[in-house]
């Protein structure tokens, strides 16, 4: 069963709400850097519940881009954290940026095809499209865990990932769970 006509007005209206919302603020950023990016994830997520997030990610089709955005950061007062392979980590007062370059993700809907659970699974690109999984309003509605499966992450924060999202008041079914400790043991 489809969702209701009333629940797809309601969706489309929180779409414009959170364009409006990252057009006027996290977008405008990287606007004089003349690249093609986005955000999602968490921040998205946390828009939509009314949660306000703990950070921002930012994607880049290309590492180049993903450095020169690291650069132009430093340059506009934010301080460098820390780097990882795939992305760097940026602060300035109270707000956080990880600017990510995932190889072979050079859109949105390839990067969010990657990600470990719907409710992650969303991304608005600074030509304002919104790309989601199909579930990810169902399962963000009903605060659901459903497993994308998903590999090569270490365990370590995997783990840590799911224990954050429990304690955080999602919920994960037995066949999700499943899903999840199969995608673990193949990294082992």
């Amino acid at each position: 069963m489809g969702e209701s006509l009333y629940t797809q007005k309601m969706d489309r209206s929180k779409i414009q709400d959170l364009k409006t919302h990252f057009q006027n603020t996290h977008l405008k950023v990287f606007e004089d850097l003349n690249v093609y990016y986005w955000v999602a994830g968490g921040s998205i997520r946390d828009f939509f519940l009314g949660r306000e997030p703990k950070d921002v990610d930012f994607y880049f089709s290309s590492s180049m881009d993903r450095r020169r955005a690291m650069h132009f950061l430093t340059e506009n007062d934010f301080e460098f954290i820390r780097s990882y392979h795939n992305h760097d980590v940026l602060i300035k007062g109270d707000v956080r940026y990880e600017t990510f370059h995932n190889q072979g993700d050079t859109t949105p809907k390839e990067c969010i095809e990657n990600f470990d659970f719907t409710i992650c699974s969303c991304a608005l690109d600074n030509k304002l499209e919104f790309s989601c999984h199909d579930d990810f309003f169902k399962d963000l509605k009903g605060l659901h865990l459903t497993r994308i499966p998903q590999t090569g992450r270490p365990v370590s924060t995997t783990c840590k990932r799911l224990k954050k999202l429990l304690n955080n008041g999602y919920d994960i079914d037995r066949q999700n769970l499943i899903k999840w400790l199969s995608d673990v043991e193949k990294t082992l």
